[in-house]
């Protein structure tokens, strides 16, 4: 942030050693060590123009994949074609398991 408490953007070359899943729900960056389908260095990204679902019966309207390295697009299914709704990324939610934890301890030491 500058002193105005605005942020800048950052031009990034590189994510390293993780992966980002960008989509319409949540987007995450994290390592892939021990993550199994991911590669590193590498934009996941979801296609949720629902305006063109019915549409483009072929375009890449399931997963693609950014290789920050060599700057390349592929498909993440090659051999699949995804059909409505658009991919959602399932993230875990750690407030709420926590809570969850939390309430089931409470009942259990009652």
């Amino acid at each position: 942030m500058d002193g105005d408490g605005c942020s800048d953007w950052v031009q990034v070359k590189s994510l390293g050693d993780c992966a980002l899943l960008l989509g319409d729900n949540h987007s995450l960056c994290l390592p892939v060590e021990g993550v199994s389908g991911l590669k590193r260095n590498c934009i996941y990204f979801t296609n949720d123009d629902e305006e063109k679902i019915f549409v483009d019966r072929h375009g890449l309207r399931d997963i693609g994949v950014f290789n920050m390295e060599d700057g390349s697009i592929e498909r993440y299914f090659h051999d699949q074609q995804c059909l409505f709704p658009p991919p959602v990324w399932f993230m875990p939610n750690p407030q709420r398991d926590l809570r969850l934890l939390d309430e089931a301890l409470r009942e259990l030491f009652r």
